[in-house]
C-alpha cells in the first residue's frame, strides 16, 4: 500500500480559512501551503536555536547548576501554563521532554508534574 497523507493519522488537514480566499472566490491553496511551509521552517529554526542555547546549560553527565535548575523550573511553568493547554500543540513540548532527560532531578520534577496533573480531576486539560 502506498503512503498517503490522507490515511496518516498523524497528519492533520491543512485548515484553509477565509484569509486564503482570492477575490474571484477560489481558494488559493498554493499560498496557504507556502505560508504553512514558511511557518514550519521558522518554527524548526527557532527550536534548533533553543536547543543550541540550552545544550551547554544542561550537560548530561554533570550535576545541574543553580541557573539550570531555575531555567528548568521556568520551562516547567511555561509548559504547564502555556504549552499543555494549547490545543493541537504538537512539537513545542519536545523542548521540555529533551531538557528533562538531562538529569534525574529534572526528570523526577517533570514526571511528578505530569502525575499530579493527571490525577487532579479539578484541572481541565484545555483552557
Amino acid at each position: 500500500m502506498e503512503y498517503s497523507s490522507e490515511n496518516d493519522i498523524n497528519t492533520e488537514p491543512v485548515n484553509i480559512d477565509d484569509a486564503t480566499e482570492t477575490s474571484s472566490g477560489i481558494l488559493d491553496t498554493n499560498t496557504s501551503l507556502t505560508t504553512l511551509r514558511d511557518t514550519i521552517t521558522t518554527l524548526d529554526a527557532l527550536m534548533t536555536t533553543l536547543f543550541k542555547y540550552l545544550e551547554p546549560l544542561f550537560p548530561i553527565d554533570s550535576d545541574p547548576s543553580l541557573e539550570a535548575e531555575q531555567l528548568f523550573d521556568s520551562l516547567l511553568s511555561t509548559f504547564l501554563l502555556h504549552i499543555l493547554p494549547t490545543y493541537h500543540s504538537c512539537h513545542t513540548q519536545f523542548l521540555v521532554f529533551k531538557t528533562s532527560q538531562s538529569h534525574p532531578l529534572f526528570l523526577d520534577k517533570f514526571i511528578s508534574l505530569l502525575i499530579e496533573r493527571s490525577l487532579n480531576p479539578t484541572i481541565s486539560n484545555i483552557s
